[in-house]
């Protein structure tokens, strides 16, 4: 029987709280500025979360990135040497409580040509004029992952940089390779808010549901970060307002976690560490939570409180149900 593996699936931790951007039109020509500097772009750590697939996928492991300070520096050439650092796996390990194997040579071939093996486990990298990064590309052989419960890793430190200085804590990264946990997925989100409280919020027990898609994202082997991938392009809880508009309340990044023998929800908490704002989550147990497996559906009851110095706002009482459209 053919094995699984998962498919590459990113996350930006980027938060905003608009729903457009500015972008600059114009480009400045490089200047003389300062230093150039070499740097691992995904530096300490880079966690990469995979869909099932049965054949070979390109993955990206990490990036050698050039940070330029002129035109003349960006127009040479650079080589980088990489050699592999095993005990930043073992530091995770520790770190996390968790069993990363380095990925296996027969997993996977080099798909790079700027990257050329320099017979240690490592990698020579060329910057040609004018490229700003490389990346380290793979095909990864999905026939060879049997065991999808096991997480795999890299793990690389920049030894050389053709004498150029390497950006402080840019230095070393270690790559982790994981599945995705069977709760991630694109969703559509149907919600209810309830609270007397609340003026610019439709908090009248109304049910709305969000216009575009939502994501649960997996952060560990039983929970799932909530990601809008619509309005706000970030982790935040979508809101109606009032007048029937389109908002999220910031510092607010709902992490769900389930039992995986019941498929219960058995806590949500706010991954923002001390928001000015106060804002905390917590189950509340007198509304549906769990995962339904056969309609993959995920009903979500919980509480959002907001205290500090000078707001004590009524608990938000919050129903959510998160529907199914597919893989990520």
């Amino acid at each position: 029987m053919k094995r699984k593996i998962l498919g590459f699936l990113l996350f930006s931790l980027t938060f905003t709280v608009l729903f457009t951007s500015c972008i600059d039109n114009e480009v400045e020509e490089l200047e003389d500025r300062g230093r150039t500097y070499i740097k691992l772009l995904e530096a300490p750590e880079n966690i990469m979360f995979f869909q099932p697939f049965e054949d070979s996928k390109k993955i990206d492991l990490l990036s050698i990135r050039r940070d330029a300070n002129s035109t003349l520096s960006l127009n040479s050439t650079v080589t980088v040497t990489l050699v592999p650092a095993p005990e930043l796996i073992e530091q995770y390990n520790e770190d996390n409580e968790e069993a990363v194997e380095p990925l296996p040579a027969e997993f996977f071939t080099l798909a790079n040509s700027a990257f050329t093996s320099n017979g240690n486990g490592g990698y020579t990298v060329t910057l040609a004029p004018g490229k700003f990064s490389e990346e380290l590309t793979i095909m990864l052989n999905g026939q060879r992952w049997e065991d999808l419960t096991q997480k795999y890793g890299v793990a690389f430190r920049i030894q050389d940089a053709n004498g150029l200085p390497i950006t402080t804590g840019g230095e070393e990264v270690v790559t982790v390779l994981a599945i995705a946990n069977r709760y991630d997925g694109i969703y559509s989100m149907t919600a209810s808010m309830t609270a007397s409280d609340r003026p610019t919020v439709n908090a009248t027990g109304t049910e709305w549901t969000w216009p575009g898609d939502v994501y649960l994202v997996t952060t560990g082997e039983n929970t799932v970060d909530l990601f809008d991938a619509w309005g706000f392009g970030t982790y935040i809880l979508p809101i109606q307002t009032n007048t029937g508009g389109w908002s999220g309340f910031g510092s607010a990044s709902p992490r769900f976690t389930f039992d995986m023998e019941t498929n219960e929800i058995t806590s949500v908490v706010n991954t923002t560490v001390n928001p000015a704002n106060g804002r905390a989550f917590q189950i509340d147990p007198t509304g549906p939570n769990y995962f339904d497996p056969e309609t993959h559906t995920v009903y979500a009851s919980f509480i959002m409180t907001q205290t500090t110095a000078t707001t004590n706002f009524e608990p938000l009482k919050i129903r959510v149900t998160f529907n199914y459209k597919g893989a990520r």
